[in-house]
């Protein structure tokens, strides 16, 4: 402390930061000691270590639930090339619109 405040400011100073650093303590914890205060710290730090991998996971199956996607369309886009060219081989289906079919599943 500064010797410049009396021994009253600096009482009347350490009361209300133990008074704010106390009601702090009982807003985000039960109990305000230090042991409760660091158990609630460590759960905490579990807690968004666990929701950053499970939002990395989520992540990782999105991705792959994209490629599968991808990969169904690929296919189902190959097989209607091949339906719209086995229709027109039949003569079902004139080229033109074998063409138009071809160029929207590009």
């Amino acid at each position: 402390h500064t010797h410049t405040r009396t021994h009253t400011h600096t009482h009347a100073h350490t009361h209300t930061h133990t008074h704010t650093h106390h009601h702090h303590h009982h807003h985000t914890h039960t109990r305000g000691n230090s042991h409760t205060y660091n158990e609630q710290l460590k759960q905490e730090l579990a807690e968004v270590d666990q929701r950053r991998r499970h939002a990395k996971s989520m992540l990782k199956s999105e991705r792959e639930e994209v490629e599968k996607l991808k990969k169904e369309k690929a296919e189902r886009d190959d097989l209607i090339k091949r339906m719209s060219v086995r229709m027109v081989d039949a003569g079902c289906l004139p080229s033109s619109i074998a063409e138009q079919v071809a160029d929207i599943v590009k």
